[in-house]
């Protein structure tokens, strides 16, 4: 099997092609890399997913999207890659929008784009009030329905539940968590329902019961996700336009640190203080330098978890902040 890939450049627009070739057959496979240079907004692409994101404030603004909207019609029709409009949708944000009508085609009466409060993107639900308890709803019922299969089995021990729990049902309770974290507390029950179908455990504490079956809580993971994904952001693992976070200007602020603390910033909304950026503040802030100073990502799992040992069964994820600040508080004191 022979894979070529090769850059064209047609007038305006650049594709890349890639040919496959397994003996007789060859496939062509065409990957547009020039959509965005006909929007001047925020553009996310992926497969054949295309977002448009822009702050519409007034008519003026309005009338700029609309534009943008109307080139990428016209680049679809000179690509003869039509969308398909009524798949096509608007999700207004925020409480003051004024929640203008657009269109994809010459008509905008009939190719007016339809409005929409929930939309499922790459697998998450997203609503436009951000709270994604549609999307928490959906992860309990589909949860659940795997554990009614599984206490069909007449003789479940531990090793048992533990394997078809981690196979079957905690990726459908943590799948894209850095987005909609930290609603966890009907996860969490999902969780407790799981360790009571061992018969021999059903009777003790939720915490016994995780301990037994070697299962962290929900919260902890969180936690644990969180620290993992500032780390990402702070050592440069993600190519990103802007970081989510900012760091403590030392020079400015000489006081002790970790060598990457995050400035927490004031949050008027829920939704804010809910963000990966102003949720995970604290933690991470509280996390030793020779933890966040970690050579590798795979160190600085190692070295997490290490800090962080005996803590992965608790539930309150605020107790276990509190622990965990008490215990720096109590290493820094023992150190001087």
């Amino acid at each position: 099997m022979k894979i070529r890939t090769v850059y064209c450049y047609l007038g305006l627009w650049s594709v890349k092609i890639r040919t496959i070739s397994a003996g007789l057959l060859e496939s062509i496979f065409v990957f547009i890399i020039d959509l965005p240079d006909s929007v001047k907004n925020l553009v996310y692409m992926f497969a054949d997913d295309t977002k448009v994101f822009a702050r519409v404030t007034n008519d003026l603004k309005r009338q700029s999207l609309q534009d943008y909207l109307d080139n990428l019609v016209e680049w679809s029709s000179t690509w003869q890659l039509n969308f398909n409009i009524p798949k096509c949708k608007v999700m207004h944000l925020g409480n003051e929008n004024n929640q203008f009508k657009y269109h994809m085609g010459p008509d905008p009466q009939l190719n007016q784009l339809e409005s929409t409060t929930v939309e499922k993107d790459l697998g998450v639900y997203v609503d436009k009030d951000l709270t994604f308890d549609h999307h928490i709803t959906e992860c309990v019922k589909s949860a659940n329905k795997i554990l009614g299969l599984i206490r069909t089995y007449q003789h479940l021990d531990c090793n048992t539940l533990r394997t078809l729990y981690l196979a079957l049902v905690r990726p459908k309770l943590e799948y894209g968590n850095v987005v909609w974290s930290p609603r966890l507390q009907s996860l969490e029950r999902v969780q407790r329902r799981a360790t009571k179908l061992v018969s021999s455990l059903k009777d003790k504490p939720y915490e016994d019961r995780l301990q037994a079956l070697n299962l962290p809580s929900l919260a902890c993971r969180r936690m644990r996700g969180d620290a993992i994904e500032i780390y990402k952001y702070t050592h440069g693992k993600y190519n990103v336009r802007s970081l989510p976070i900012e760091l403590v200007d030392e020079d400015a602020q000489p006081t002790r640190n970790n060598g990457f603390k995050i400035d927490k910033k004031r949050c008027s909304t829920s939704v804010r203080r809910d963000f990966l950026g102003s949720r995970a503040v604290n933690p991470w802030n509280s996390l030793p330098s020779e933890v966040v100073q970690a050579p590798s990502l795979d160190s600085f799992k190692a070295r997490l978890d290490k800090h962080w040992e005996g803590y992965q069964y608790q539930t309150d994820v605020k107790g276990i902040l509190h622990r965990t600040n008490s215990k720096s508080r109590t290493d820094l004191t023992s150190f001087i």
